[in-house]
């Protein structure tokens, strides 16, 4: 800390200039919404989405950017699922109008595809939120990858409540 002279003279006792820390991650939230298996789970797939929009909206709130990418079509664009939401939520609104307007049966590639692209072109050292209720041998092996990399990765896996939760363990 040093003494701003200046605030100093002006009120007649030695000030200090105190510096917020800041946070400077490089985030980037994916979600899958692969559904590929006989039994289909449309209430995980739903609640998928939810979190997307809520984790959104927090981050930016707490002024934190924040790219989204998903392995499922925009319908307008109909290029796979992505945007930058600058900090602030100024763009809160088109992000959930995008999150509504997605045909959940229009999956562009899997979830293990979507987390290939990252370990493919992820140059920055992100910090990743990845959401999906997917966890076969693929999806972890990708994930253990990336973080082998050195980036920080939150693996969130809904479930309901007949769900039974994955039991696995990553190695060290």
């Amino acid at each position: 800390s040093q003494i701003n002279w200046k605030a100093s003279a002006r009120v007649g006792n030695l000030m200090v200039n105190q510096k917020d820390s800041t946070t400077n991650v490089d985030l980037k939230l994916l979600f899958d919404l692969e559904d590929s298996l006989i039994l289909k789970y449309p209430d995980l797939i739903e609640e998928t989405l939810r979190i997307v929009s809520s984790l959104a909206a927090r981050f930016v709130s707490a002024k934190m950017p924040i790219l989204i990418s998903g392995n499922i079509f925009d319908p307008i664009t109909l290029e796979p699922f992505y945007m930058y939401l600058p900090a602030g939520g100024g763009k809160m609104m088109e992000l959930n109008q995008k999150l509504a307007r997605i045909d959940t049966s229009q999956l562009a590639f899997t979830g293990a595809t979507l987390l290939e692209q990252e370990l493919k072109q992820s140059s920055r050292n992100y910090t990743y939120v990845f959401i999906s209720k997917n966890h076969p041998t693929d999806i972890l092996e990708k994930l253990q990858l990336l973080s082998s990399f050195g980036h920080q990765i939150l693996w969130i896996a809904p479930v309901t409540n007949t769900s039974d939760l994955p039991r696995f363990k990553l190695p060290n």
